[in-house]
Formats: C-alpha cells, structure tokens, sequence
C-alpha cells in the first residue's frame, strides 16, 4: 500500500501556524498531487479553506485519504481573494510529451502564457512566498 505524502512536523506546524492560503499550480500532474496530499494533510480541516489547486482544467485530486481537493481551470487564479496573504507553489507547464504534438514555437508560447497567468495572479496578490519548479 502506498502511504500518504507527510511534511516534516516542524514545517507541517507552521505551515498551519501562518494563516496563509496556498496555491498550488499543475495540481493534477505527480508533484501537484503530491503536494497537495501534503499539504492538505498538514493544514487539517483548514485545508478546505486555504487551499487552492489549478491545472488545465476544472477537477478534482483525490488524496491519499480518499477525500477529493477541487481542482480549478488555470485562469481563475485571477479570482483568488486579495484579502489574504499566499505562499503560491507553480508547477504548471505543458511537459515535454505535449511539444512532441505540436510545432516548437507553439509549445513555447503555450508555456509562457502560463507563465503570464500565474505573473498576473502574483502581481494582484499579497504574495508570501513563491516556489517553481
């Protein structure tokens, strides 16, 4: 059997202790789940609250524990709340096994106007933190 994703119990704590809403971008590839099993583990109940998944599209992640985190369509992160504070954590972008069905120059600007979806988010957000892969 495959176990949950755990943090560190010291970071799990302030992770909780913050207040801060998380953002998680490319939920739905293996780091977003991953991620979003940690964390969701880690904020508890809060978790339904300060936790905010994007992919491609509009889902759902199933966790570890069976319960589902709403998944939504990469756009929307211009509707995030100004009045919170967040750590954003951006994973998405069109991985190499999608440039092979398209011509280069298409992947390219496919991924950078991800990267202007996610900029835009952050220029309009109180951002604490920011971490890309």
């Amino acid at each position: 059997m495959i176990s949950a994703v755990t943090l560190e119990p010291s970071i799990a704590a302030r992770i909780k202790e913050s207040g801060e809403h998380i953002v998680v971008t490319g939920a739905t590839g293996w780091f977003g789940k991953a991620l979003l099993d940690a964390l969701a583990h880690a904020l508890g109940e809060e978790s339904k609250e300060r936790l905010h998944a994007f992919a491609s599209r509009e889902g759902g992640v199933e966790l570890m524990d069976g319960t589902t985190v709403a998944v939504r369509p990469l756009p929307e992160t211009a509707t995030l709340p100004q009045e919170h504070r967040y750590f954003i954590f951006h994973l998405a972008f069109l991985t190499k096994d999608k440039q092979s069905a398209m011509p280069l120059a298409e992947y390219a600007e496919r991924n950078r106007a991800i990267r202007q979806q996610v900029g835009d988010a952050l220029d309009r957000l109180d951002v604490a933190g920011l971490c890309v892969t």
